[in-house]
């Protein structure tokens, strides 16, 4: 659960806000000029997320959170990205029998969290890093020693899926 104070705005949003103040005051609005028009357009929006680090301080996951105003609540699934590479294209519709992409699962142990923030391009994380501990239902069927030998061959496996799909897609271009 984290609390935002304000929204974080795009450049879009800012000029707009402002120009509903001058309307409401009863002055003109200036058209913006091109630059402008072409920075709001280049502009990626602000993005807030939850940064998971192992106790390493290696980064886990990034887990994308809302950028509005107020109080939110984000939830981490216990898995580290996917392997398979990024689409700039919209997914698409998943059947109800499909699953998503996911990573690997974590391994039990001690983890942290910080929210942080990306605006104009520039990472700045907004709060103290919280500690957490990551610990087993006692459900699995893995004693603790093959946990570790199966998360390491998991990771191998995610490793080599990368490469193949990356020198197939290279293959293609």
């Amino acid at each position: 659960s984290y609390y935002l104070p304000e929204k974080l705005s795009t450049i879009a949003e800012v000029r707009r806000k402002a120009e509903k103040e001058m309307r409401k005051d009863g002055g003109d609005v200036p058209y913006p000029d091109w630059d402008e028009l072409r920075a709001e357009d280049e502009e990626n929006a602000p993005q807030v997320m939850l940064v998971i680090r192992d106790d390493k301080g290696n980064l886990v996951h990034r887990v994308p959170a809302s950028r509005s105003k107020g109080l939110h609540r984000a939830v981490w699934n216990l898995r580290e990205p996917s392997s398979n590479p990024l689409r700039l294209t919209a997914p698409k519709e998943l059947a109800p029998w499909e699953s998503p992409q996911r990573g690997v699962m974590a391994l039990p142990g001690t983890y942290s969290v910080a929210l942080a923030q990306l605006v104009g391009g520039k990472y700045k994380e907004l709060t103290a890093t919280q500690s957490f501990d990551v610990m087993p239902l006692g459900l699995s069927a893995l004693p603790e020693a093959d946990r570790a030998d199966a998360y390491a061959f998991q990771s191998k496996v995610a490793r080599l899926n990368r490469a193949m799909r990356g020198s197939i897609s290279a293959l293609g271009d």
